[in-house]
């Protein structure tokens, strides 16, 4: 008896129905985060390594999105983009222009914007950009 209702039209038609909506549930997390592709680097000042700060990419792509960089204690940097409450390595492809935010003063707490003066173009490969700021013009 067990057996032949395994095999009924409707126990085929349940099954079905329980196979799709775990399909479905599987394949509906969310957006989708758009291409990125890796992004690394080393921030230099007069011929010597940035020890901190954080690097902002700017792009006029659309939607916009936030994509930031920590610079580590020996200058390096990855870049990062912040998708739908995560934290995704990598940019997407396209043109950036990038401020370095250096901290400074005596208590760490006083932060200085330079705007790098040249365009920097993630390319659908692995990327890697030296930043100059000695080169760069402090914001406004």
């Amino acid at each position: 008896m067990g057996l032949q209702a395994a095999f009924h039209p409707r126990g085929a038609i349940l099954r079905g129905a329980i196979l799709l909506c775990t399909a479905l549930a599987g394949c509906s997390g969310g957006p989708v985060p758009p291409p990125l592709h890796p992004v690394k680097g080393t921030v230099m000042k007069a011929g010597q390594a940035v020890s901190a700060g954080t690097l902002q990419f700017r792009s006029d792509l659309e939607p916009p999105l936030t994509t930031l960089a920590d610079i580590a204690p020996d200058g390096s940097f990855m870049a990062a983009t912040l998708f739908n409450d995560r934290r995704l390595p990598g940019a997407r492809p396209g043109p950036y222009r990038i401020t370095v935010i250096l901290a400074g003063g005596a208590d760490g707490r006083s932060f200085t914007p330079i705007d790098i003066d040249q365009t920097f173009t993630v390319e659908a490969k692995e990327n890697y950009f030296t930043i100059d700021v000695s080169k760069a013009k402090k914001s406004p």
